[in-house]
């Protein structure tokens, strides 16, 4: 009897720990999933160029997020949400003033950016 009952609470303690480690790897999987599409188009003067992300304050070891625009547009794919800095470099040129923008944390966002310097 002692003996069911020993094997019967160790099956529901090792099942709620299964419960509980399936429902964090969720939690943590459906977080990490949780990134934004950033859809950037550049109109002005240069259009064609690189579009770099870097999260604001962050040090020059910080993730950057970057893609090269062909006639003004470029996708940058599974960037987390947060404070960014985004500086867009014409082709053959120098990098113009950079801008603060802030992504969600999901979904599709458009980024528009001037290709001109501004005075």
């Amino acid at each position: 009897m002692l003996q069911r009952l020993f094997s019967s609470t160790t099956s529901l303690f090792t099942a709620r720990r299964f419960g509980a480690i399936l429902l964090s790897s969720a939690i943590f999987a459906g977080s990490a999933m949780a990134q934004a599409l950033v859809v950037v188009e550049v109109r002005g003067a240069s259009t064609d160029g690189r579009v770099e992300l870097r999260a604001r304050g962050g040090d020059e070891n910080s993730p950057t997020y970057s893609c090269q625009t062909q006639n003004g547009e470029c996708e940058i794919d599974a960037v987390p949400g947060g404070r960014y800095v985004v500086t867009f470099t014409p082709a053959g040129g120098e990098a113009l003033p950079p801008h603060n923008a802030m992504i969600p944390p999901e979904g599709r966002v458009e980024l528009r950016l001037s290709g001109t310097a501004s005075d």
